[in-house]
């Protein structure tokens, strides 16, 4: 699952990716910001975002590129 928003004037592309790991399938969260982040507050809010969703279940990684 792909989604494609804008947050912060930042664009962020968000991926559920589902990952075999032994016999357990886990989503992995990637959270792709493309262009520069404004600072660092703006990534901790949108971590605060995850954690506090539904989304607190899954592992996330963050990528800037």
């Amino acid at each position: 699952m792909l989604l494609n928003f804008k947050l912060g004037g930042e664009y962020v592309l968000l991926a559920l990716v589902k990952v075999k790991v032994g016999l357990i399938v886990k989503e992995i969260c990637l959270i792709v910001l493309r262009n520069q982040v404004e600072s660092l507050r703006f990534v901790k809010s949108l971590f605060l975002l995850l954690l506090n969703n539904m989304l607190s279940q899954h592992l996330c990684f963050l990528v800037i590129i």
